[in-house]
C-alpha cells in the first residue's frame, strides 16, 4: 500500500534483529510506504547497504536469478538501501521490478533492525515475527538458501501450521432480509460514486484514486427513516458484541453509506489500515482495560 505519512518512525528491537522478534514497523514517509500494510504473507527484506555496491547488486541478481514469480502468492520482496546516494540509482527498480526498494538514506529503517553496516536476508512470516536471518556470502550462496528456506515454509495460511481464523468479530441475523432488500433497492435507484483512499499530501489529506489498489463505489444514505433503522441495530445488535469481544466502546457513527464491491468493475481494495494518515486517526482500534 503507498500512502504518505509524511514521517518515518520505526520501533527499534535490540542489535541485531533474531529470530522471534517481532519486527519493527515503520511509516517511510520519503518513499511514502507504510510497511504494516504488508502483512499476511511471508515478507524478505534485503538489506543491502547501496544499490550502487557490487556485491550487493550481485546479491540481487542471484536473487533474481529463480523467478519470483513462483513465489508470488507467497512472499513480497523488499531492499533496504541505505546509500543516501541511492535515490540516483533508482534505474535498479526498473532491472528488479519484483523487488520493491526503499531508500533508507537516514538509516532509520537499518537501525531500528539493527542492520547497519549489515548484509543480511530478513525473513519474516504472515505475523510479521522473525523467522531466519540469512547474512550475505561473499561465496554467493546465501540466496540458495534463502530459496531453500522459502521452499520448506508451509502456505502463509498454514505457517501455524493450522488455519487460524483471523481476529474478527462475525455476527450472523443483524439486519433483516426486508432491511437487506432495502438498502439494495436503496443502491440501484441512487447509484454511486466511485471511492478513493486517503493520502497525507502537503500536509492535507486528499481523496486519491487508483485503480491497481481499490476500486469500489459508495453511496451515502440520506434517508433519515433508513438511518434510524440501521443505527438502532448497530446500537442494539452489534455495539454490546463489540464490548464483550474486544472490551472496545464504540463512540461514533462516522458515516452512513451503502459500499458496493461491483463484479462488472472488478472491484476489489488491497490490504489496508484506516489509521494511518491523520483525518482517519480516529479510526484507530482501542482497548479500554
Amino acid at each position: 500500500m503507498l500512502q504518505n505519512s509524511g514521517q518515518s518512525r520505526p520501533a527499534t528491537v535490540r542489535n541485531p534483529i533474531q529470530h522471534g522478534d517481532m519486527a519493527p514497523w515503520w511509516e517511510h514517509g520519503a518513499d511514502c510506504f507504510v510497511f504494516d500494510s504488508v502483512p499476511g504473507r511471508y515478507i524478505v527484506m534485503a538489506f543491502c547497504g547501496s544499490a550502487r555496491d557490487t556485491a550487493d547488486v550481485a546479491a540481487l541478481k542471484r536473487l533474481s536469478a529463480k523467478p519470483l514469480l513462483a513465489y508470488k502468492d507467497k512472499a513480497s520482496f523488499f531492499a533496504i538501501c541505505s546509500d543516501s546516494n541511492d535515490k540516483d540509482a533508482q534505474i535498479i527498480q526498473r532491472e528488479f521490478p519484483l523487488i520493491r526498494f526503499l531508500w533508507d538514506g537516514s538509516d532509520l529503517i537499518s537501525q531500528a533492525y539493527g542492520m547497519r553496516r549489515r548484509r543480511s536476508w530478513v525473513i519474516l512470516n504472515p505475523m510479521s515475527r522473525v523467522v531466519n536471518v540469512i547474512p550475505f556470502e561473499s561465496g554467493g550462496g546465501d540466496p540458495y538458501r534463502l530459496f531453500q528456506f522459502l521452499d520448506d515454509l508451509p502456505p502463509a495460511s498454514l505457517f501455524l501450521g493450522f488455519e487460524a481464523p483471523p481476529p474478527v468479530l462475525i455476527l450472523s441475523d443483524v439486519i433483516e432480509p426486508n432491511i437487506c432488500n432495502s438498502l439494495i433497492k436503496h443502491f440501484d435507484e441512487n447509484g454511486g460514486r466511485e471511492s478513493g483512499f486517503m493520502q497525507e499530501i502537503g500536509g492535507k489529506a486528499v481523496e486519491v484514486h487508483d485503480h491497481s489498489w481499490k476500486r469500489r463505489r459508495d453511496h451515502m444514505i440520506s434517508d433519515v427513516a433508513l438511518i434510524r433503522e440501521l443505527r438502532h441495530r448497530i446500537a442494539g445488535r452489534v455495539v454490546p458484541e463489540m464490548w464483550k469481544a474486544f472490551r472496545f466502546r464504540a463512540s461514533r457513527i462516522e458515516r452512513d453509506l451503502i459500499g458496493c464491491y461491483m463484479v462488472e468493475d472488478d472491484a476489489h481494495f488491497g490490504p489496508n489500515r484506516d489509521d494511518t494518515v491523520k483525518a482517519t486517526v480516529h479510526r484507530r482500534f482501542d482497548y479500554l482495560c
